[in-house]
């Protein structure tokens, strides 16, 4: 069952990244024990990363990517 889990959350962050925790708990309609449980090998090898307030992404390239489209902006808006 966590894999079949793992396999939604993982199709969700692909195409929602970045995404934030509490936004995808909500819209998948599972609780965080329940996530932390079927992502713990994602997480593991890096198939899932939190990049800090940014959100979730679906592994490294993905978040280098966005990060590469976006990091101007961002450097811009700190404060």
């Amino acid at each position: 069952m966590e894999r079949s889990i793992g396999k939604r959350i993982l199709k969700y962050i692909r195409i929602m990244q970045p995404v934030k925790l509490s936004t995808m708990l909500s819209d998948l309609n599972i609780d965080r024990e329940s996530y932390y449980a079927a992502t713990l090998f994602l997480r593991q090898e890096r198939k899932i990363i939190q990049a800090g307030r940014f959100g979730i992404f679906a592994g490294d390239e993905a978040y280098t990517k966005w990060r590469e489209k976006h990091g101007r902006q961002i450097k811009n808006n700190i404060p």
